[in-house]
This record gives C-alpha cells, sequence and structure tokens, in this order.
C-alpha cells in the first residue's frame, strides 16, 4: 500500500562540490504528518510515501530499501527517496524526538547516499548549537582534573 501525504515541504535540488545534494524542510506543520508517514514506513505498514513540493506540481516519493545504502533516483517532477533501514531508524528517531521535545536537538541531519549524495532533511526549532568543549565534555571525551586533597 502507497499514502499519499497531502503535505507541502520545501525541497532543494543542488550540487555541491560534484555531490548531489536534496534538502527536505520539515516543518513544524508538517511535522506530525511526517512522524507518522515515517513511523509507518518503519512498520512495514506502507510501502512507501508520498509528497508534494511546496508551491508545485513536483512530488517526492519515500521508500523502504532492501539494500544497506540510501538513494535517490528520478528526475523531472517525481523523485524517488530509497532510505535504509538504518537510514530509516535514524531519521525516524531524530523527528519523533523533535515531535516529543518541541526542537531538535541540531537543525539538520545528513544522510549520505550510494551514489555520494546526501540527504539533507532539515528542522524549523533547533537547540543552539554548543562549543566544541562542551561536546567533548558531553561525549565524555575531556580528562577530568585531579582535586587537591
Amino acid at each position: 500500500m502507497r499514502k499519499f501525504a497531502d503535505i507541502s515541504f520545501a525541497v532543494e535540488e543542488v550540487v555541491v562540490e560534484g555531490q548531489p545534494l536534496l534538502r527536505i524542510h520539515v516543518t513544524s506543520v508538517s511535522l506530525r504528518d511526517w512522524c507518522l508517514c515515517l513511523q509507518l514506513l518503519q512498520d512495514n505498514l506502507v510501502e512507501a510515501f508520498t509528497f508534494r513540493r511546496a508551491n508545485s506540481s513536483k512530488k517526492v516519493q519515500v521508500a523502504r530499501g532492501t539494500v544497506n545504502r540510501s538513494g535517490i533516483t528520478g528526475d523531472g517532477d517525481h523523485r524517488a527517496l530509497t532510505l535504509s533501514a538504518r537510514d530509516l531508524d535514524f531519521a525516524r528517531y531524530f523527528f519523533l524526538r523533535y515531535y516529543r521535545d518541541g526542537a531538535a536537538e541540531v537543525d539538520h541531519i545528513d544522510i549520505e547516499t550510494g551514489e555520494g549524495g546526501y540527504v539533507v532533511f532539515a528542522v524549523d526549532e533547533s537547540l543552539p548549537p554548543v562549543s566544541s568543549e562542551e561536546a567533548k565534555r558531553r561525549l565524555g571525551m575531556t580528562k577530568r582534573k585531579r582535586g587537591r586533597s
């Protein structure tokens, strides 16, 4: 079964340093429907879902792939994004946490495709970035200072 989501997304196709990039901006207004579609896809309740581009007749189909790499195919008015099981789970988890918290941890996530390009999912609300020192602290990469006795 295929699902058509009548959700308008900002989709941009560009080439950066020879690498194709498909940028999909998921707005906070469409977040709930986007999360539902990703979950239906994850649970194999739909084989794919399709959404339309903002102010356009162009469509993007999202499907769960059977290979280890995600990919982008098609041209013109129709693009097909196939997400590997790992990448689908990564995207679903990111967006569900964004939905739960009201803000994403970062303003976008990147998924590398088998063709050497990227799919970028960008969001409206995200937490402010942290310094490299804070990131290292959170990841446990800093050495603890020994206290004086």
